[in-house]
């Protein structure tokens, strides 16, 4: 698509280390590298350091709930769009979906919105939600997609785009190996197993280092590196669990470290990753991409990113005895989860690469374009007509 003129707005409610927010980031910084003028709105955060000099930011409390703060989203996602002439507003949350469509009477910019995935129960009135309040879904897995569809949201609205990410840059880490482990308190002795993702009470973290004894009982040098923020939801839980972990006399070998935009820096000096919560986002396609084994839980329906016993192990729901015995034989195994990464990245540069994902993405929006002109020249031509007298009407139609 020859994106020199598209204008595209991408909200999220915030800038922390999440996988929302590396989506949001990655298809800003993509889509102003093919020429694309991007605009994003969040409240800030350290990611915002990451996005591309020529992507602008505007500051905005997307998440709040109360009338004078949806307003002012409101209101400065009208004043973006018009400043600058956004055809697309792309959303990474509902509120931000909310928000978006009632600016779109005054702006009559379009609405995407990426649906990652929601807790069971709010399947229902999500679903109905977005109906109302977007022009197209998009989905990261199919599953998502047919679970959406069959609690109402309207099959045409939604459109399956996997997740992807810069392979190159998990793929390719030039980074002093000796020196990163020390910095961490490590040794070269140490198995390492890394857990990224913000951490909240959804990641389920609390089950990961309750059952991480049992697998220390066989492999005493092996270390969690927990990865992530706890951001505006999680903070409490995160300050609990290290509280926790020191009061059991594991805070030896669970470490907590801060989020941080050098991921691929830590996944390079690990052995097994490994995440309590459903594996299918941005986290598990990085440690796929850095060749290493991925051990998660299962996703409910058709497993679209880790392949069980092929790049890494699934474990169905609470089977917690389960994801220990997968995390101890690839650290017992190093051939096995040598292999097991291999083959991850190779699924993970052939299915989930970032330029598939804004090519499909791009694809969405220059069709939402094109319907939302088709729309306001059948809108203009209606008005037009309804202006004419009766006689000049008669008239007109005679004389063709």
């Amino acid at each position: 698509m020859k994106n020199n003129k598209l204008s595209i707005l991408l909200i999220t409610n915030q800038l922390i280390y999440g996988g929302a927010e590396r989506y949001t980031v990655s298809v800003a910084n993509e889509l102003s590298k093919r020429g694309a003028n991007v605009i994003v709105i969040s409240r800030g955060g350290p990611m915002k350091k990451l996005l591309n000099k020529k992507v602008k930011h505007y500051f905005a409390s997307v998440r709040r709930t109360d009338l004078l703060g949806r307003l002012k989203t409101i209101l400065t996602i009208i004043y973006v769009s018009w400043k600058e002439s956004i055809q697309i507003v792309h959303t990474q949350s509902t509120s931000g979906a909310l928000a978006a469509k009632a600016a779109s009477f005054v702006t009559h910019a379009s609405v995407i919105k990426t649906a990652h995935g929601y807790p069971e129960g709010r399947f229902p009135s999500v679903a109905r939600t977005l109906n109302y309040t977007t022009d197209k879904v998009v989905v990261i897995s199919d599953w998502l997609s047919r679970r959406l569809v069959s609690f109402g949201l309207r099959r045409e609205k939604a459109r399956t785009i996997l997740n992807g990410i810069d392979i190159n840059k998990f793929s390719q880490v030039k980074v002093d190996k000796e020196k990163m482990i020390k910095k961490l308190g490590l040794t070269r002795e140490d198995k390492i197993i890394v857990s990224v993702a913000r951490v909240i009470p959804e990641k389920k973290f609390e089950q990961l280092i309750y059952w991480f004894p049992f697998v220390l009982a066989r492999v005493p040098t092996a270390r969690l590196l927990i990865v992530g923020d706890g951001g505006v939801d999680g903070e409490d839980y995160r300050n609990r669990l290290i509280s926790h972990t020191k009061s059991v006399g594991l805070d030896k070998s669970v470490i907590f470290l801060k989020g941080t935009s050098k991921i691929a820096d830590i996944l390079s000096i690990a052995d097994v990753f490994c995440t309590p919560a459903v594996g299918k986002g941005f986290a598990v396609l990085e440690a796929m991409s850095a060749g290493l084994p991925v051990v998660a839980r299962k996703p409910r329906g058709i497993v679209d990113t880790v392949k069980d016993g092929v790049s890494g192990f699934l474990f169905a729901g609470n089977d917690w005895k389960s994801m220990v015995e997968k995390v101890t034989l690839l650290l017992e195994n190093k051939k096995a989860a040598k292999e097991l990464g291999k083959q991850g990245k190779v699924i993970a540069s052939s299915r989930f690469t970032l330029e598939n994902m804004v090519d499909k993405l791009e694809e969405s929006y220059e069709k939402l374009i094109t319907e939302s002109s088709v729309r306001s020249e059948i809108a203009t031509t209606t008005k037009l007509w309804r202006l004419l007298p009766a006689n000049k009407l008669e008239s007109t139609l005679v004389n063709e």
